[in-house]
């Protein structure tokens, strides 16, 4: 079914000028800031930092670039999850799988030409790339391209949906901020000699080859069927968590795991210490 623009509708920009849109956006209270025409890269010395809906310095920053493309500043009014693909993508397949199923979102969608951008209610989670594959997510301190702007292979970023921006639903939160595994109070201390969540998960790695991806790495979960790899190391908060079948923990979990002999492991394992 096709959606009717209303005369302040985010559809109406598809078809303005970047700098009709630019202050349109600013008069919405979204922070507004030049990028290089057919590019994604800022215009301005401070980036993402010079965002802002002041009305007369961004007229000024068009009039000197007609055709810079549009940033707007995320973590603020609003948080994005930056879809690269169609529906049949990696990342869509990933979508369907923590949301349960066929995803509808409630809020604005836009097209980047490439995939997606769903706009959400701010999260307080930081901007962070490859949270999964193709799954990217603009918050704190980042920005995202808006309409009207050119992509660098030529198409139009375009608003698809309006929509009341609203929070995000509980699996988006998960990919934003993985929960970290409360600590038992009784537990044993654990031992300065356990290593990090890459060497604990290396006996594992033999039939579940790590990928990189940022500062992290994925691969197919160790606790269920995987056939989409849904599991992510993060080195930096020595933890894991599965976005398909929500197991968490962290190294002293996983070796845990193969102390008690809970699960075989396809190397010998070579005591720590």
């Amino acid at each position: 079914m096709t959606q009717t623009a209303s005369p302040s509708s985010l559809l109406d920009l598809n078809t303005a000028s970047p700098l009709e849109a630019a202050l349109a956006y600013a008069e919405r209270g979204w922070p507004v800031l030049p990028l290089r025409p057919r590019l994604k890269t800022p215009l301005t010395q401070h980036g993402l930092h010079d965002a802002t809906t002041d009305q007369n310095l961004i007229s000024h920053w068009w009039k000197s670039s007609p055709a810079a493309n549009i940033g707007l500043r995320t973590g603020l009014l609003f948080d994005a999850l930056d879809i690269d693909g169609g529906a049949d993508s990696d990342a869509w397949t990933s979508v369907r799988t923590l949301s349960g199923g066929e995803y509808h979102h409630p809020g604005p969608v836009a097209s980047t030409g490439k995939g997606y951008h769903l706009l959400v209610s701010p999260t307080g989670g930081r901007n962070s790339a490859a949270r999964l594959p193709g799954l990217d997510w603009r918050g704190a301190n980042g920005y995202i391209v808006a309409s009207p702007s050119v992509h660098p292979l030529g198409h139009r970023y375009q608003w698809l949906r309006e929509g009341a921006l609203q929070s995000a639903p509980k699996w988006m939160l998960m990919l934003v901020m993985p929960p970290s595994r409360p600590r038992d109070p009784n537990a044993t201390p654990r031992p300065e000699n356990i290593t990090p969540i890459l060497d604990a998960f290396s006996l594992w790695e033999p039939t579940h080859p790590l990928r990189k991806i940022g500062a992290n790495y994925i691969t197919s979960c160790i606790f269920h069927d995987d056939s989409t790899p849904s599991m992510v190391l993060y080195p930096d908060s020595d933890s894991f968590f599965c976005f398909g079948c929500g197991e968490w923990g962290d190294s002293l979990n996983l070796t845990t795991l193969i102390q008690t002999g809970n699960w075989k492991p396809t190397r010998e394992v070579v005591p720590h210490g």
